[in-house]
């Protein structure tokens, strides 16, 4: 498949996602942001790592937000420049950027070893997203010691703690920083899990107001191969935990046949009565279909209440999902 081609596949999942919504106010802008991160995209990429991904969110009320990532890989330094590009056709937001130099300096980008990416997450009642910079795959090049010190570094900048939320013996995956209009950031920090049983300990120590077994059938969902966990935790701008979300992560270059995955997520989905999931998944599916591109996902994700929140539209579940051209 050409460039030209999957380009045009692309722009009508944009457009798709942007329609069901309701982002259409931002289409414009959103559009904008995927050809700056697309400029110079080399297909070969997609067969050799996940690029990009679309989330959705599924409660019992829809959240109508429009997410995208895209991260570095294949072109690191000139990653560099089209994050100053995206941050400046914002500028009317008032994002920080002296906070993001600061932050890149710290994670030594350009010159650094681990993945960046970059997300976006536009709700439809708003005119400018959140800005999410991903600091990825950190245990493969640095130790946990020389992490909490980047990780500290970067939380003095931003005047946030995260003391009080580290497992002590669990590797740190990654982290991200969550840029707002109007300077404002909070911030987000990945452990990794590699089994189940360790990870459900953890939960019980977060204080997540959920039956254990809710907590079960999410992890029991999913087939146990060719996947890993990250458990996160958000902190916001009063040093507070305000989030705690579980990860099924998928080793995508490990699988040949998603058939099996996508079964169970849509199992999983129609025996939650989230409305309209299941029906809206498989408009996707076919659009890729009808595209010559395959559908698959990425992530399986749920958001749980803390003890003390509202518990309105938790639990909530995300589904991070990529494209690919079909292989001949």
């Amino acid at each position: 498949m050409e460039m030209v081609v999957f380009n045009h596949s692309l722009d009508k999942i944009f457009r798709f996602l942007i329609l069901k919504t309701g982002n259409e106010r931002n289409k414009k802008i959103i559009l904008k942001t995927k050809n700056i991160l697309f400029e110079g995209f080399d297909l070969k990429w997609l067969f050799k790592n996940q690029k990009f991904d679309f989330s959705l969110s599924f409660a019992e009320s829809p959240k109508n937000y429009f997410r995208f990532s895209y991260n570095d890989f294949g072109e690191k330094h000139l990653f560099h420049e089209k994050i100053f590009k995206i941050f400046k056709i914002f500028k009317q937001g008032s994002y920080s950027i002296l906070t993001l130099k600061k932050i890149l300096k710290i994670m030594n980008v350009p010159n650094y070893p681990h993945q960046t990416t970059l997300g976006f997450e536009w709700q439809n009642t708003t005119k400018f997203p959140r800005i999410k910079l991903y600091f990825e795959e950190l245990f493969h090049f640095y130790s946990r010691l020389e992490i909490e010190k980047k990780l500290k570094k970067v939380s003095q900048i931003l005047k946030l703690s995260f003391k009080n939320v580290f497992p002590k013996n669990e590797q740190i995956g990654a982290f991200c920083i969550d840029f707002f209009p109007k300077k404002k950031e909070n911030a987000k920090v990945y452990f990794l899990f590699q089994e189940k049983k360790i990870l459900e300990k953890e939960i019980e120590k977060v204080g997540l107001k959920i039956k254990k077994e809710q907590i079960r059938n999410f992890l029991n969902c999913l087939e146990e191969k060719k996947k890993f966990f990250y458990l996160t935790y958000r902190i916001s701008s009063n040093n507070t935990l305000v989030s705690a979300k579980i990860y099924q992560i998928f080793e995508v270059q490990q699988i040949l046949d998603f058939s099996e995955l996508i079964f169970r997520i849509f199992s999983f989905l129609k025996e939650t009565n989230i409305p309209k999931a299941t029906s809206f998944l498989s408009q996707l599916i076919n659009l890729s279909k009808k595209n010559h591109t395959v559908f698959y996902p990425v992530i399986f994700a749920s958001d749980f209440p803390l003890v003390g929140c509202s518990q309105e539209n938790f639990p909530k579940y995300d589904l991070y999902f990529s494209v690919k051209p079909i292989q001949q």
